[in-house]
């Protein structure tokens, strides 16, 4: 026998029940939603920059009740004066727990959201509370697909930025492909479909992939950089455009966002339940479109699984 084949083969065999220890329970995307139903609970941070037009399609605050475009709407719920660019930061907390075996679970997201604009003033707050379902229509050892249903009510005060002042709902497919490296490709498509709202509000379609790779672990650990890539297709509503205060003219809200997001993910298997992975996520995001959210973001967060 070749004086190497004995190593490699112990090598083999030592990685592959490594990887056993994480089949059906991980997750390495830090942006994209996860497909897997477990019970966990997250905190998440974001931090994100130079958002030009947060009220376009009102996604992430409603239109202004001041002139914009020549026209006032004093029934509009959004801040007092049209806004040139906001930075934002939020704190989230998530709790999902299993209702059926690990087939379906429901979740809670409640988010605070503190906001820095350049022209309206600084507020801090409960952002708009999420409730959903998650239900796994394909489980394997190699694959994942979920059905997900999110409902955003409108908890935040609107007039400081802090929600939407409309009802959203958000149905959605996440799907996981685990392949023998160890690899986990992972994707979501999502759309946003707001109830009510002025006339900005809009249909937003969400959409990503994201690719994660361990390069250290064992059986107690497992450190795996993530890339991932983010869309968003404005299918509907309105934007404000403009260089000054008021802005001048009003647009179809209608464009293509996309991100990139790269992170690390570090996974620490629960000394209390052996099949719980807790993990630690860290990542930044960049705009790859003249359009855009935000320009830079960065996420951290720490998710407690069992």
């Amino acid at each position: 026998m070749n004086r190497h084949a004995l190593p490699i083969l112990v090598t083999l065999v030592w990685f592959s029940q490594v990887v056993a220890q994480f089949q059906g329970g991980d997750t390495g995307v830090g942006y994209i939603d996860s497909s897997i139903v477990r019970n966990q609970i997250r905190f998440r941070y974001d931090s994100a920059y130079d958002s030009p037009t947060p009220y376009r399609a009102e996604f992430l605050y409603p239109k202004s009740s001041a002139p914009i475009g020549g026209v006032a709407d004093p029934n509009a719920p959004g801040p007092p004066l049209p806004e040139t660019g906001i930075d934002f930061q939020e704190f989230r907390f998530y709790a999902e727990s299993l209702l059926v075996d690990d087939l379906i679970s429901g979740f809670i997201e409640v988010p605070f959201r503190l906001i820095n604009p350049d022209v309206n003033e600084n507020a801090a707050g409960i952002s708009d509370i999420q409730l959903g379902l998650k239900a796994a229509l394909l489980t394997s050892d190699q694959e994942y697909l979920t059905f997900q249903f999110r409902t955003s009510f409108p908890t935040g005060d609107g007039s400081k930025g802090l929600g939407t002042e409309t009802v959203r709902l958000e149905p959605g497919l996440l799907f996981l492909k685990r392949l023998s490296s160890g690899t986990l490709i992972e994707g979501e498509v999502r759309d946003i479909i707001p109830i009510g709202g002025t006339n900005w509000a809009g249909n937003v379609l969400r959409y990503g992939v994201g690719v994660s790779q361990p390069w250290f672990f064992n059986e107690s650990y497992r450190f795996s950089p993530v890339v991932e890539t983010v869309a968003w297709s404005v299918l509907g509503g309105r934007v404000g455009k403009g260089i000054n205060t008021p802005l001048e003219r009003v647009e179809d809200a209608n464009t293509t966002i996309a991100n990139i997001k790269v992170g690390a993910r570090l996974d620490l298997l629960s000394s209390s339940h052996g099949d719980g992975w807790h993990s630690i996520y860290l990542g930044y995001g960049r705009a790859l479109t003249g359009a855009q959210w935000y320009d830079d973001v960065i996420r951290a967060e720490i998710r407690l699984a069992f």
